[in-house]
């Protein structure tokens, strides 16, 4: 099993490394579209008086547009990376019940030993999860 949660760890190392700068980008289009949106909301009055509303309107949606497209790009790395380590936890799960069968056939393991075995791999696979979720 350490092994599989070794392979685990530099698989979400190498994806944290990949979506940190991504997150940060995604964060600064947010923060433009918050700037956009609280400067016309501040300025509602002026935005009237000026007739900008169509200017103010295609400002706002070319930030949206931006930070959405920054998103969906995050998103897809995301999409890729969970289905990869719920992959890595199925198959340590089918390891430990399919070597723990074989063993408890031989006599050397209770079936409750290797429920407890897969319950340590599900607690331990679990952080790991949760931190690339995290990142």
């Amino acid at each position: 099993m350490l092994p599989l949660l070794i392979i685990t760890g530099v698989v979400i190392v190498v994806f944290i490394t990949k979506l940190s700068p991504l997150y940060l980008v995604v964060q600064k289009k947010l923060d433009a579209v918050n700037t956009v949106l609280q400067e016309n909301i501040s300025g509602v009055r002026v935005i009237k008086a000026f007739v900008r509303r169509e200017h103010e309107n295609a400002r706002f949606e070319t930030a949206n547009d931006a930070f959405t497209e920054q998103n969906i790009r995050v998103m897809q790395w995301m999409a890729f990376l969970f289905p990869i380590l719920t992959l890595f936890i199925n198959i340590g799960i089918v390891i430990v019940i399919w070597s723990g069968g074989l063993q408890a056939i031989g006599g050397d393991l209770t079936p409750g030993e290797i429920i407890a075995f897969t319950n340590y791999l599900l607690t331990t696979m679990s952080p790991l999860t949760i931190m690339a979720m995290l990142s």
